[in-house]
C-alpha cells in the first residue's frame, strides 16, 4: 500500500492516514470535486459526487474520512480546510497536483 500522495494509485486510506495525523475529526473542509474508484459498493462516494456536482460541499474531517476510506483510488480531489483555505489538497487526473497541509 502506498502511504504518501507522490506514489500512484493514491488511496483513499492514503489521504485519510495524513489528514487524521493532522486535523481534528471535527474541522471542517470545502469539497470543490471528487471522483474516485472503489472495489465495494460505496453509496456515499456516489452521493458526495452529486451534491459537489451543484457546488462545494462541507464535511469535517470524520465525514471526510468516512467516505475516502471506501475508496480504492482518487482519481480527482479538490478540498481546503474551510477556516485556512491555503491548506488543501488537490488530486487531478489520479496525480497530486498540490498538497500543502500546514500554514
Amino acid at each position: 500500500m502506498n502511504t504518501s500522495l507522490d506514489s500512484f494509485p493514491i488511496y483513499g486510506s492514503t489521504v485519510c492516514s495524513l489528514l487524521g495525523a493532522k486535523f481534528t475529526p471535527e474541522q471542517l473542509w470545502v469539497m470543490m470535486d471528487i471522483e474516485t474508484l472503489s472495489d465495494t459498493k460505496a453509496v456515499i462516494l456516489g452521493e458526495l459526487w452529486q451534491r459537489v456536482q451543484t457546488g462545494p460541499v462541507k464535511l469535517t474531517t470524520r465525514e471526510l474520512c468516512s467516505a475516502l476510506e471506501l475508496a480504492s483510488q482518487i482519481i480527482s480531489l479538490d478540498i481546503h480546510l474551510e477556516d485556512a483555505p491555503l491548506i488543501e489538497i488537490l488530486i487531478d487526473d489520479g496525480l497530486t497536483a498540490k498538497c500543502q497541509l500546514s500554514k
